[in-house]
């Protein structure tokens, strides 16, 4: 009995038709949006995403000559296989440790189990001595409120950040830090990496050379003999002349937060809390997250509120969603700090707009199995949502603004 054994030619690429697909406006698009991004901020790893992306879209449109794509397609087909491992180990994440069978005491109340865990007071069956490698993880554990899944939260934002929020969400809670924990230690992470590469940016500005007229002050009332007395006087005319017209000319934002100092200054109990909660603010990363989740989580649920995408969140889940992709966000940040060199801490996040959204992309790409044509989609139409709804809540404050300090200084509003 003879085995049939397939011709070698078999194993060759099936050939590929010489015919060109037509490029579509979602390719014009996204090689726009890259290439404004790498306009405005000149940064090398847009650089090599654009020309990666365009190198992707040619072979698919078949673009490049016969020979080279008959080449391209035989390397490809050789990756398929670990390819597709991969993207199975992406979808199912790590796997829970199987159980003992062994029979163990427990250390701490000498209960005689089965298993992984103790089941009358919870501690582990490996309960090891005290070294170097235990101290360290006590020490960060007790620093930064730390346990064993603080690692692999942050490891899989990295690449599986999507299906971390798919099996969080799900119910798979165990292996994985809860995301304000997550938050609030990345955002601890953070100050610390800007006082080690910026630490001029978490002082705030005191220069007195924004304002002309306190530099003129400070001039009047220097002890020195190097200004005669009709130069202060002409000084003088010349600092209250000018402070009537900026008066007259300062928008009406400026009087109101002239008003609202001189209010606070004249309650020293206020003007304390005031000043307190602007010192804490300032640098505060969380904080200023925190209070741009539920906008976010709205545009979102707007942008994928259709039944065919599966499964269908509500908005408090999407709040633990945007979370982690902030956490994402400032962790990326926190690993790029090094290498721009300074830190900008009046903007949510120290990378450029283009990582933001492909971030973005690759995250709802990976919770709701989407293709990246219909991401990327999804992710502008939730950006368009957001920018609505910052501009309607900036409306609102300013509202709210005029009309409390029209209630307490109405003769401020003219």
């Amino acid at each position: 009995m003879s085995l049939h054994l397939p011709h070698p030619r078999s194993q060759r690429p099936a050939p590929v038709s010489k015919e060109r697909k037509p490029i579509g406006y979602g390719h014009v698009l996204l090689l726009a949006l890259l290439l404004i991004s790498w306009l405005y901020s000149y940064d090398l790893w847009v650089l090599l995403f654009l020309v990666f992306t365009a190198a992707y879209i040619a072979f698919n449109l078949r673009v490049l000559p016969l020979a080279l794509h008959h080449r391209l397609a035989a390397r490809l087909q050789a990756l398929e296989r670990p390819l597709r491992a991969f993207h199975i180990r992406l979808i199912r994440g790590i796997r829970p440790p199987a159980p003992h069978t062994a029979t163990v005491t427990c250390l701490n109340c000498g209960t005689t189990f089965c298993g992984n865990y103790c089941p009358r007071c919870g501690q582990s069956r490996t309960t090891e001595r005290y070294r170097i490698g235990n101290m360290l993880r006590n020490l960060a554990g007790g620093f930064f409120n730390i346990d064993s899944g603080f690692g692999r939260t942050v490891a899989d934002l990295l690449y599986r950040p999507g299906y971390l929020m798919h099996d969080f969400i799900g119910g798979k809670r165990v292996a994985y830090f809860r995301p304000f924990q997550t938050l609030f230690v990345l955002a601890a992470l953070y100050i610390m990496a800007v006082q080690l590469v910026d630490p001029g940016a978490l002082k705030p500005s005191t220069s007195s050379t924004a304002d002309p007229l306190a530099a003129i002050d400070s001039l009047l009332t220097a002890d020195t003999t190097a200004v005669s007395a009709d130069d202060k006087q002409v000084i003088t005319l010349f600092s209250s002349a000018a402070s009537q017209q900026m008066q007259s000319h300062a928008p009406a934002g400026q009087h109101l937060q002239q008003q609202l100092d001189n209010y606070f200054e004249a309650h020293p109990f206020l003007n304390n809390v005031w000043e307190l909660l602007k010192s804490w603010a300032h640098g505060n990363k969380a904080f200023t997250i925190l209070l741009t989740l539920p906008l976010f989580a709205i545009a979102s649920r707007w942008a994928f509120r259709h039944r065919r995408f599966q499964p269908r969140y509500n908005l408090t889940e999407h709040i633990f969603i945007q979370t982690y992709i902030a956490c994402q966000l400032l962790w990326v940040s926190i690993l790029l700090l090094p290498f721009y060199g300074h830190a900008s801490i009046g903007n949510l996040y120290e990378i450029p707009a283009g990582y933001i959204f492909a971030l973005f992309c690759l995250d709802y790409k990976q919770l709701y199995r989407l293709s990246w044509k219909y991401s990327i989609r999804r992710t502008l139409l939730m950006f368009f949502y957001s920018l609505l709804l910052v501009i309607a809540s900036a409306t609102l404050v300013v509202g709210v603004s005029f009309t409390v300090v029209a209630a307490f200084f109405p003769d401020s509003i003219t």
